[in-house]
């Protein structure tokens, strides 16, 4: 019964993102598309050249997530959760069905259209995925989103949801690396830039590897990255079921 209305509640959720859901989708399929027929010999080198492509589209893949997000604030504020949860539907079921529309969906959708364009043109190609950094940039996409997620669900102010994730995707990856490499002492500061940028690592492990030029992230980082991930998913879902209320 849960997961029938957990299914129900996907269809209106789908509902309020299916617009810009599907012009996303459509692009993400052409950019990929046309960058991989376009660039074979360039996919061929040694340093792989769809991590250069996800950098860029991962932008894209971002946005999308944002963009639900700050609709999951204005469901919140604006009475439509209210609407549901007036009904037999948990605030955890309400929940759920918003981090897999929000977060599952547009992984989904960004994971297709890498892959199905290079299985059309050549499916030995697949083993490129594995040295590409998609896994990274999705592990670091779900971790930042999980903690966004968290911000809507507490803050359900679009405002405040869409301003920190323009900050976590489009500015912090960017500004720390340039701030760290700024670090400069007589004495020497680099062990201690050298533990910051591992730092980060945690935060952001695909761009400290593309910004590293694809130096390998020790062991450490990855469960790092994916301990704060799950510790922000328990958060929310602990917040949904014992704090979370509609206006």
């Amino acid at each position: 019964d849960g997961i029938k209305r957990l299914s129900i509640y996907q269809g209106y959720v789908h509902g309020i993102m299916l617009k810009w859901v599907a012009a996303v989708t459509v692009l993400l399929a052409l950019i990929h598309t046309w960058i991989v027929f376009a660039s074979i010999p360039m996919i061929m080198q040694p340093f792989n050249f769809l991590q250069g492509v996800t950098a860029f589209t991962g932008m894209i893949y971002a946005f999308l997530i944002i963009s639900a997000l700050y609709s999951l604030a204005a469901d919140l504020s604006q009475g439509g959760a209210q609407l549901f949860l007036s009904q037999p539907i948990s605030r955890v079921t309400y929940v759920l069905a918003w981090i897999l529309a929000s977060l599952g969906t547009p992984t989904l959708i960004f994971v297709l259209s890498i892959v199905l364009p290079i299985v059309v043109i050549d499916p030995s190609l697949l083993y490129l995925l594995s040295s590409s950094g998609l896994h990274l940039l999705i592990l670091e996409t779900l971790e930042l989103s999980c903690f966004i997620f968290l911000v809507a669900c507490v803050s359900k102010n679009r405002g405040a949801t869409l301003l920190v994730g323009l900050l976590l995707f489009f500015i912090l990856p960017f500004m720390i690396p340039l701030l760290l490499m700024m670090i400069y002492s007589p004495i020497g500061a680099q062990p201690m830039r050298d533990y910051l940028f591992e730092v980060y690592a945690v935060f952001y492990p695909f761009r400290y590897a593309l910004i590293s030029f694809g130096r390998n992230i020790n062991s450490a980082s990855y469960v790092g990255t994916t301990m704060l991930m799950l510790t922000t998913f328990a958060l929310i879902l602990f917040y949904s079921k014992r704090r979370l209320e509609v206006t």
